[in-house]
């Protein structure tokens, strides 16, 4: 009915009350809404109107095969056209070659008989060369190729995209972009059955909300990915609130249409400011963790924001499952997995990637291979899809596989880690393989079992290995720059496993063996670095010796009563408003940081038990000077 319509003209989730039923091809529906401006809407009817509608269509269809037959035979005109063309052309250069071929003999035969010898015996014995042949000859080249782009030329389509079908999604819309970096957003275009289109060719029509106020806060370009899919790259200008329009131009030329829930918000924001990161918001954690109860830690390593930021999952290494949690209740959702070798099962599952189909893709390490599940929103539940590669060496198989990531183009990039290389597979082709690359070693461009990956806004791979440095490739293999080496200083690392970028290209890598997190520019340049220490030890009471260091109790760097802050970093992923969870391997939780301008709370704690989360405590002044 028509109340299930905003007033912006958005779709309903509902299309009608009514059941719709595919029989043989055939569509029953009985439809409320076919005063609506979409296109979809013109295919309804009412039962008794069948033969009128269809009558109807049958016509429209006559016209558009005959529109159709113009247009292959005006074409094929002008290919005739060219190729006539090119058949003056090619007769012309036999002209001029044969022309040219007798103005060289006719040369000749002048020098020829002015050319003197000195007796009757020696003109006799003398041979001359004439300086060119009778050759005038035609070669069709590239025939096979012209044979087959002629044979295969042109398509006679029968589908066409429907706006009210098609979809966008990415970061523009899913969350705060910020002033002055590029950002995107993915055009889906479909056809009337919901099916991706595999070719491109519409015009995408876009109108950003202040086109009409003034100057546009906002620069953009569309390309055609010529897939069905278009890509809208943007690049904010302005703080604010704005809305930006998406619609498909309908195919007689007569106007345009919107596709679901266009206008989209959009939410601009400054820059964010790495150096406070870590600055008196830690978290601690309320109670300690319980093996094998939902919602508690056991070794957390990988976890990943959705694209909306409204859910993180946490790959719990040790009670081998996932978890979903609620990010602004830390509340947890659900969990999936246990320890097994079966299809649905677990053995350590490491790092994940979420994509904007809810399916969440983990590396289970120990079982070698890679694990596909689903979340659904609404039932707030996790399922199993699907696993992909087994143990081995050739392509398609892993040894300990680990980091995973995604580029914009639906590429998943696993790092498969014993094996000492990259591999990458297909996720819009039932994740097809694609290539892989790498070679054992440690120079640059070599990997040394490979343990994380990210990919930046440029398709840039940013992977991390054991041999405490950061290396950029490009999606061929290609080795690009490196950064980072072995020690404790700014920019370098100890055991660096986590990446992630941001939407800004901001690098973050866990520096495990220096319980710290380092941020890092796009070029790989330090600008900030936080993490945790040993806590100050007040002096015995007066009578009392110190206890000595060792195995008598004295607390070391690894006793987490004595240990302030992160103590084994081991993820991280970072919200597009700014919000940076790092999970501690050691400490069992996850810790929530925020950089910037952010509407969330700053010393948040997923762990145990939501809500139970401890004031942290202020840290002491740390040292000025830092050891090599």
């Amino acid at each position: 009915s028509s109340d299930l319509w905003n007033t912006a003209g958005a779709p309903p989730l509902i299309c009608c009350s009514s059941v719709c039923l595919w029989l043989k091809g055939i569509c029953t529906m009985s439809h409320a809404a076919s005063q609506l401006p979409r296109r979809i809407d013109d295919l309804y009817f009412k039962k008794d109107d069948v033969r009128s509608k269809v009558q109807e269509k049958k016509q429209q269809m006559m016209s558009c095969a005959d529109l159709a037959k113009k247009k292959i035979k005006e074409t094929m005109a002008q290919m005739m056209e060219a190729v006539q063309e090119r058949e003056k052309a090619l007769l012309k250069e036999v002209e001029e070659l044969t022309a040219s071929k007798l103005r060289i003999l006719d040369d000749q035969v002048e020098r020829v008989e002015q050319y003197s010898v000195r007796s009757d015996s020696d003109q006799k014995n003398l041979w001359l060369r004439l300086r060119t042949d009778e050759v005038v000859d035609f070669k069709p080249k590239k025939l096979k190729d012209l044979q087959e782009l002629v044979t295969g030329f042109g398509e006679v389509d029968g589908t066409s995209t429907y706006a009210s079908e098609s979809s966008a999604s990415g970061p523009l819309i899913e969350g705060p972009v910020k002033v002055g970096k590029a950002t995107w957003l993915r055009i889906k275009a479909c056809d009337l059955y919901g099916k991706q289109r595999k070719e491109g060719g519409d015009k995408v029509c876009v109108k950003f909300s202040d086109d009409d106020v003034g100057p546009s806060h906002f620069t953009y370009e569309i390309e055609d990915l010529d897939d069905g899919t278009y890509k809208l790259k943007v690049i904010p200008e302005a703080v604010g609130t704005y809305t930006i329009r998406v619609a498909f131009e309908k195919p007689d030329g007569s106007g345009d249409e919107t596709i679901p829930g266009s206008p989209f918000q959009i939410r601009t924001q400054p820059p964010f400011d790495y150096t406070i990161l870590g600055d008196d918001s830690l978290g601690q954690a309320g109670q300690s963790w319980t093996a094998d109860e939902e919602g508690f830690l056991t070794h957390p390593i990988g976890l990943q924001f959705d694209p909306q930021c409204e859910f993180v999952f946490v790959a719990d290494q040790c009670n081998h499952r996932v978890q979903a949690f609620e990010y602004e209740s830390r509340n947890v959702v659900c969990s999936f997995g246990k320890r097994g070798f079966g299809p649905s099962n677990f053995n350590s599952p490491g790092y994940i990637v979420v994509d904007r189909d809810s399916r969440i893709i983990v590396s289970d390490i120990l079982n070698h291979r890679i694990q596909v599940l689903h979340f659904n929103k609404n039932t707030r539940s996790l399922s199993y899809i699907r696993s992909i590669g087994s143990e081995g060496r050739s392509q398609g198989k892993f040894h300990f596989p680990r980091g995973v990531a995604m580029t914009q183009r639906g590429l998943l990039v696993v790092c498969d880690s014993g094996n000492s290389r990259i591999q990458m597979f297909d996720m819009n082709n039932d994740f097809a393989f694609v290539r892989m690359f790498g070679d054992e070693g440690e120079e640059d461009g070599q990997l040394d079992k490979p343990l994380d990956i990210a990919v930046n806004s440029q398709d840039e791979l940013l992977v991390t290995d054991d041999r405490h440095r950061v290396q950029v490739f490009n999606l061929e293999g290609k080795f690009i720059r490196c950064f980072g080496k072995k020690g404790r200083k700014a920019g370098q690392f100890r055991h660096a496993t986590s990446i992630t970028v941001d939407d800004e290209d901001g690098v973050f890598v866990c520096d495990q063996g220096n319980h710290r997190v380092q941020v890092f520019s796009p070029q790989g340049e330090f600008l900030h670095k936080w993490g945790g220490y040993l806590k100050k030890i007040d002096a015995p009471p007066e009578g009392e010796e110190e206890a000595p260091a060792g195995d008598d109790g004295a607390p070391t760097p690894l006793d987490d009563a004595f240990w302030y802050g992160l103590m084994m970093p081991s993820g991280i992923t970072v919200s597009s408003s700014g919000a940076v969870l790092v999970s501690d391997f050691k400490k069992n939780v996850v810790f929530d940081f925020s950089c910037g301008p952010s509407q969330f709370d700053t010393s948040k704690v997923l762990d145990s038990k939501p809500g139970t989360a401890a004031e942290a405590e202020k840290p002491p002044a740390e040292e000025a000077a830092e050891e090599e």
